[in-house]
């Protein structure tokens, strides 16, 4: 397999045959400012190889294939590159799926709902004693997820700020609970 990025072509067989039994595959480290670039040029070597008759990309509807291009980054750079190709070949509309993937990276900085069973045990375990609506608050408030674009919070303000007070509730609630049962005790004993 030849590669290359901006123009300078290496031999992957070469470099990697000495410990790898297939010459064809290889790995390339890039720096994360460069791996657009590295994408699109691996995405272009790969579209030049033939997509075997019995892949899963042939029996993708329109709308399954534009799926996949909208979230390409998920999908591993071949399927990318023959769908790019199968969406040309169907004359299916590729300035609808940059706009759709601008608007899912866009949703994804955002944050998601955080799920309400998870809002609603996390208050309970606040109420019960604390320890554990502690740590779900913090969950909620802390999560990140890798994206293309960067580290993002999982969660979207609305759910953090919830995260946030079931964090100090959480807290204010262990404190009572330590208080109460020592103060029972002290009871007990008179």
């Amino acid at each position: 397999m030849r590669t290359g990025i901006a123009g300078t072509p290496s031999n992957l067989g070469e470099a990697y045959g000495a410990w790898n039994n297939n010459p064809d595959e290889g790995v390339i480290k890039v720096k994360r400012r460069d791996f657009q670039k590295a994408r699109l040029v691996l995405e272009e070597e790969l579209a030049l190889s033939a997509l075997p008759v019995d892949h899963y990309l042939n029996d993708f509807s329109d709308v399954e294939l534009l799926d996949l291009l909208v979230d390409q980054h998920s999908w591993s750079a071949f399927d990318v590159a023959h769908a790019k190709r199968m969406a040309k070949e169907r004359q299916l509309d590729i300035k609808q799926v940059e706009e759709e993937s601008e608007n899912l990276e866009e949703r994804r900085r955002n944050g998601k709902p955080a799920p309400e069973w998870l809002i609603a045990g996390g208050w309970l375990a606040v109420l019960a004693g604390g320890l554990l609506g502690v740590g779900i608050g913090w969950s909620v408030v802390d999560m990140e997820e890798k994206t293309p674009g960067g580290t993002c919070p999982t969660y979207n303000d609305r759910s953090r700020e919830t995260g946030k007070k079931m964090l100090s509730w959480g807290v204010v609630m262990m404190v009572f609970w330590y208080h109460f049962d020592f103060f029972a005790k002290v009871l007990n004993l008179n």
